[in-house]
């Protein structure tokens, strides 16, 4: 997903139909409010200026529950031990099997069934991650444009530094954000590292793809940034003389990845787009040299694997088992993330950009599209509030405003109510007892970013005047 600011140019040619039953701005505003009182970390001993990802919607919202997950299958984990590749194990002897084998990450037993694959498994719920939650910083920036109030741009950046500054493995130089990990606020330290999930070592996987946000507040402090460079390298790339790398990195240095076949091209995006920002903004000239290589040896890589097959193929299961190439439309959100990072890298090292631009006139033009947009009718089956953002903003942008209007004033009725400024994670009506039928708490969760679909429509009746 690319961060794009609400100030974005807008087409606008419709002629509002009737008025909307919410003021746009306001309702993200008492959102953002809301967050800046209550949604900060005021658990465990470390008070830090971070936001909690998921809260309950009370007068005073607390974390939600601690979620905890299904053991696994003793069968299904004997099985995956065995698939590991003997031969690789072999040729790189090392290999860690892991404890997340011991739980079934898939299945959360005390979560709504209806979050889907966007619960636990994806995101912290019992702290933060800026990297999942990065739709709420984003619109905190936004308002201070749009308002001109400093201080919702301010407790971005403060809560920001904070995790650039505090988060950071000693050992690898991972930040524990992504797919997979978080910050615990009640222990102050990694997800699921204590705590009654502290077994679950798949809490460990750093996984970011596409865009890493926020790197421009985190080339504050070049040293980390440069230290989470070369930690990409050390903890993703398994085989360096290749550039093979896993889509996951153990942030706690404990598990090498050795023989993962798992390296799909939108997490090559990500650390493509990392090692750029060191190259640009980090200050250590013996870095940058060994930057330098690295990112030559894997655009190598990338482009005589692009050349061979006609894209980036989705996996490295044809070099390590001999299987047909497959296609996915990462290969393309790959080619347009390495344009944009060739003029990133332009004035600082021309002949990585001249590859960079290369790598993406070989993959702009795979598998075009990726998940098609939700149309209007196919809205009614989305039970959480991403989606209706996602439309509403495709809407705004494309300059049809009456649409626009009309998704966010359906979207406001199915996940507002007068009982908290925070949107409910769950459309109104859906079921939201636990797997086993158990009852659990009204909360909020992925809210901020129809926060931001609210905020845009606010920005065209602006420039409507």
């Amino acid at each position: 997903m690319r961060l794009r600011c609400c100030t974005l140019l807008i087409a606008v040619s419709c002629i509002e139909a009737q008025p909307l039953p919410f003021e746009p701005l306001e309702v993200a505003k008492r959102f953002a409010d809301h967050m800046l009182e209550h949604g900060r970390d005021r658990y465990g001993k470390v008070h830090s200026p971070l936001f909690s990802n998921s809260l309950t919607r009370e007068a005073r919202p607390r974390l939600t529950p601690y979620p905890l997950f299904a053991a696994s299958d003793p069968k299904l984990a004997e099985k995956r031990r065995l698939e590991k590749r003997p031969d690789l194990r072999q040729q790189y002897p090392g290999v860690t099997f892991t404890r997340f084998l011991e739980h079934d990450f898939n299945r959360c037993t005390n979560y709504p069934a209806g979050l889907e694959d966007a619960g636990p498994h994806k995101v912290t719920v019992y702290g933060t991650d800026p990297f999942e939650d990065r739709d709420l910083y984003v619109l905190l920036f936004e308002l201070t444009a749009r308002t001109g109030d400093l201080k919702y741009g301010r407790e971005a950046n403060r809560a920001l530094e904070w995790w650039f500054t505090n988060t950071q493995s000693s050992t690898t130089g991972l930040y524990p954000w992504g797919e997979h990990m978080g910050w615990d606020l009640e222990h102050d330290m990694p997800t699921y590292f204590e705590g009654p999930s502290k077994l679950l070592y798949h809490s460990a996987f750093h996984e970011v793809k596409d865009e890493v946000p926020f790197l421009n507040i985190l080339a504050r402090f070049p040293d980390r940034l440069e230290r989470y460079a070369m930690g990409v390298w050390e903890r993703h790339f398994w085989d360096k003389e290749r550039a093979f790398y896993c889509r996951h990195g153990d942030y706690t240095g404990e598990d090498n990845r050795l023989g993962s076949a798992l390296g799909f091209p939108a997490h090559l995006g990500a650390y493509l787009d990392i090692w750029s920002a060191a190259l640009a903004r980090g200050r250590s000239e013996e870095v940058r040299g060994r930057l330098t290589a690295i990112v030559h040896k894997v655009l190598d890589m990338a482009i005589a694997r692009s050349q061979k097959h006609g894209f980036f193929p989705f996996t490295f299961e044809p070099e390590l088992y001999g299987t047909a190439a497959r296609e996915d439309v990462q290969a393309r959100r790959l080619g347009l993330q390495s344009m944009r990072i060739a003029k990133r890298l332009e004035p600082v090292n021309p002949d990585l950009a001249a590859k960079l631009r290369k790598l993406g006139e070989l993959n702009r033009g795979a598998a075009p599209g990726g998940k098609p947009r939700r149309n209007r009718t196919d809205l009614a089956r989305e039970k959480m509030s991403p989606p209706w953002a996602d439309q509403i903003l495709h809407n705004v942008e494309a300059g049809r405003t009456e649409e626009a209007r009309n998704l966010a004033a359906e979207a406001y009725g199915l996940f507002w109510d007068s009982k908290s400024p925070l949107p409910r994670a769950l459309a109104r009506g859906t079921p939201g007892e636990t797997p086993d039928g158990q009852p659990f708490p009204d909360f909020y969760f992925r809210g901020a970013r129809l926060m931001r679909a609210f905020l845009a429509l606010a920005q065209v009746r602006h420039l409507k005047g």
